[in-house]
């Protein structure tokens, strides 16, 4: 037993994963393939970036044979005013692939909070939702939005519905459209009062 013991430190040495490397230091990209500097292959394994001037910006995921595969995530601060992004994306083979997220918090003068989720097959996207709430600091109450779209694969077109909230949570517009890469239907749009009562619904929208 106690020989067996060395041969299974070096296996589990040689299974664990690698440290990730510093791509800006250590890897070149060309043509959306990421090589090693000293060898000019494409690499394969952990990687980040951490940028420090302007923009604040942290990078994390894994690379196979130089395209990004597997959860990529990214964190970026631009300045003291200007707030904060992060990024959470799947990719295959270099391609988007399967949930993509994106938070953002934004300056001091319009404080706008988010969440943009799309889905994507290879490189393709399906399907996208966004959440975001604005406040502006002038006006004495908050506007809240809700926005969801849907991506239909068959005929290339959007379905967007979209939603806006009175202060007390009750819906105030809600409107529903079609639009394609060639025309855009009339939209239905309906407004409410902040009892929940209907007292409007036609084509046109007033917000």
């Amino acid at each position: 037993m106690k020989k067996l013991l060395p041969l299974l430190l070096l296996i589990l040495i040689g299974c664990s994963e690698p440290e990730p490397i510093n791509m800006d230091e250590m890897l070149n990209l060309r043509d959306q393939v990421y090589y090693t500097k000293d060898t000019n292959k494409p690499y394969s394994g952990p990687v980040f970036s951490l940028h420090k001037n302007v923009e604040f910006n942290i990078q994390e995921g894994t690379l196979k044979e130089g395209k990004w595969d597997g959860l990529y995530k990214s964190f970026r601060r631009t300045g003291e005013r200007i707030g904060q992004e992060e990024y959470e994306i799947n990719y295959k083979n270099g391609m988007k692939h399967g949930d993509w997220k994106h938070y953002y918090i934004s300056d001091d003068i319009l404080k706008l909070t988010g969440r943009d989720e799309k889905t994507f097959v290879d490189d393709r996207l399906i399907m996208r939702k966004r959440y975001y709430e604005i406040f502006i600091s002038d006006l004495q109450d908050d506007i809240l939005k809700l926005t969801e779209e849907s991506f239909i694969n068959s005929d290339n077109n959007w379905i967007d519905k979209k939603f806006y909230y009175h202060n007390n949570g009750e819906l105030r517009i809600e409107t529903f459209s079609n639009r394609s890469t060639s025309d855009i239907e009339p939209l239905n749009c309906k407004v409410y009062n902040e009892n929940g009562q209907l007292l409007y619904e036609g084509n046109r929208c007033f917000y």
